[in-house]
């Protein structure tokens, strides 16, 4: 009986780091590339912006904020 193995090599998923610059406002890098930012705006608003600082929109929660900058950078746009 013969079993044929097939080995894939995977890369390390490297997770963004989000740095805290000044009171909601926060910087999105991963493995020393910048991503974007995000900017608070008060009252629970938080505006997202991509790479080359192009709005990406605005959103409820910091975090839905940050999920929309991986996702631009991640389709392409933010490239």
């Amino acid at each position: 009986m013969n079993v044929r193995a097939t080995v894939t090599e995977h890369s390390p998923v490297i997770e963004p780091t989000w740095a805290r610059v000044e009171a909601d406002f926060y910087v999105g890098s991963r493995a020393g590339e910048f991503l974007g930012y995000i900017d608070g705006k008060g009252g629970g608003a938080f505006r997202a912006y991509d790479t080359f600082s192009r709005p990406v929109g605005e959103f409820d929660t910091v975090r839905d904020a940050m999920h929309a900058v991986l996702a631009a950078t991640s389709n392409g746009s933010a490239l």
